[in-house]
């Protein structure tokens, strides 16, 4: 997918001060201090074995040999694979030992790399310079540097790499791409497992990025949020003009919401030069790009999610059961197996197709629906509350979904996406509260427009934005854990260019030329 399924495997990082220095190698091998420094020998070899990788013939054999090869703390980074991706300078390119392996093992043999020379350094470090001729027209090589750390069991603990990559560039031309909506949802629709997290890892790299820069001097920013401008117009018509950047990328999204329903729009990306680089249909990356957010907490949530409870039957709530089904696939505990939305009609349209749909492939999965105008709702509704594992909110509700009162003290994820003004709300203080603290994805954003915390009186305090979440370790909590989005421009535009990436892979839109 995209460019990891090329140059990520090789990938890894562009911050140099990890790198030992160049005076280092000057003149001979580095002074160790201790027995357990690395020798030229292992370095060969941990080279050797990471090609293969790469190289994957045979996958099985592949595996196991990266299983060995690989701590479970693996990360990498790269500003060259960043820049050319669209994602935010400085930022961990891939995060987690079995996604990286999965993706790697699913993505085409990386072949044609030529080591130039491999060096040990300060005792726990491997340089490795290569050519790489086997991308692009092939007719201009591209040479980079890895820089692989290796822990005491030999195995690497991170890396990082920089190359030529306006080498890459300059064989990969892009054209200005149009994505309709069937192209949009076609795209989601059929990502698997190891490209859905993918996604979210690059989403979550990108709050992470947010939530280090914004307080930063603007010339120091690698992320610009700026804050999103509203029109009301006489006839009710609520559009939202919502700006950013991410240095590599500028995008901006307009929408609209009607009384008549719906959100339409669409979400313009642009090169760091001006250059117009696609249009995309905007509904459907809105509702996925904040669902997928919502999976941020959900794949690091400690506890059983078994009951799935979804207030609302749109977009949102239609991605926010594909995606909890689809990142639990492969769990052998503690997997989505009971989904009730919660509604005031029937299912149809989409949310009828979808249930058709997720019958077929899930076919252990209850599907119920439960109408607000059942005349036992209440009663019906308290039940399913207090079996719920994990509520999601999904509408923009100007009353609570429940009391407090239906819940018990057994933990549970409690999203909310729904309200998006100081007078929505869809929960009432004391379940907002239940947590020990409200995650958000930003805390600006969620004290000035999300009802629920201004009537609840919330301060900055109470607040953690998912961009301070490091690592991919479970949250450590016995209680409630709460999460409120209200939307960044920033998840537009990576979610953006992350399409159009995989669009063009898969030759799905409307190319344009002479834009």
């Amino acid at each position: 997918m995209k460019l990891f399924s090329i140059l990520a495997p090789l990938a890894l990082a562009s911050t140099v001060a990890a790198a030992p220095g160049w005076g280092d190698w000057h003149g001979g091998k580095p002074s160790c201090p201790t027995d357990n420094c690395l020798t030229q020998a292992d370095a060969d070899d941990i080279v050797s074995k990471f090609m293969s990788v790469l190289d994957h013939p045979d996958v099985s054999a592949a595996n196991a040999t990266a299983q060995a090869l690989i701590a479970d703390s693996f990360f990498e980074k790269s500003d060259s694979i960043n820049m050319l991706a669209g994602h935010p300078v400085g930022s961990e390119s891939f995060s987690g030992k079995a996604q990286y392996i999965q993706g790697v093992l699913l993505a085409p043999s990386i072949t044609g790399i030529n080591t130039n020379m491999i060096l040990y350094a300060s005792c726990n470090k491997v340089v490795w310079y290569w050519t790489f001729t086997g991308i692009g027209t092939k007719q201009i090589p591209i040479n980079g540097i890895n820089i692989f750390e290796i822990n005491e069991q030999k195995q690497i603990a991170d890396m990082y790499v920089e190359f030529n990559n306006i080498a890459w560039g300059k064989k990969e031309r892009k054209k200005m791409l149009i994505l309709k909506e069937r192209d949009v949802f076609g795209l989601l629709s059929n990502l698997t497992v190891p490209e859905c997290r993918r996604l979210l890892d690059s989403l979550h790299n990108m709050l992470r990025e947010y939530s280090r820069t914004k307080h930063a001097s603007p010339s120091d920013r690698t992320i610009h949020q700026p804050e999103r401008d509203v029109i009301v117009t006489k006839l009710g018509n609520t559009t939202l003009f919502m700006p950013s950047s991410v240095t590599t990328s500028t995008g901006i999204k307009v929408v609209t919401i009607s009384p008549t329903g719906g959100l339409k729009g669409a979400i313009n990306l642009f090169s760091p030069d001006g250059t117009l680089l696609g249009v995309l249909n905007a509904a459907e990356v809105t509702a996925f790009r904040t669902s997928l957010a919502v999976m941020i907490p959900f794949v690091r949530y400690p506890h059983p999610k078994t009951n799935m409870l979804v207030f609302g039957a749109g977009r949102q709530a239609e991605w926010h059961i594909k995606l909890a089904l689809l990142l639990s696939e492969g769990e052998s505990a503690g997997a989505v197996k009971h989904v009730t939305v919660v509604n005031r009609t029937a299912p149809r349209g989409r949310m009828e197709q979808l249930f058709a749909t997720l019958r077929q492939r899930y076919p252990d999965v209850t599907l119920d629906f439960l109408l607000k105008t059942d005349a036992e709702y209440d009663a019906k509704l308290q039940v399913a509350i207090k079996a719920s594992d994990m509520i999601c909110g999904c509408t923009p509700s100007t009353v609570p979904h429940f009391p407090a009162r239906y819940l018990d003290h057994k933990p549970r994820y409690i999203s909310l996406i729904g309200s998006y003004k100081p007078e929505m709300q869809e929960v009432d203080a004391e379940t907002l509260l239940s947590g020990e603290y409200i995650y958000v994805d930003t805390e600006e954003g969620c004290l000035s427009e999300a009802g629920e915390l201004i009537k609840a009186n919330v301060q900055d305090h109470q607040l953690i934005e998912l961009g301070e979440l490091l690592g991919d370790k479970p949250f450590a909590l016995d209680g409630n854990l709460v999460f409120k989005c209200v939307g960044l421009g920033i998840m537009d535009t990576v979610m953006a260019g992350e399409l159009l990436q995989i669009a063009q892979e898969k030759g799905v839109g409307l190319v344009v030329d002479d834009f």
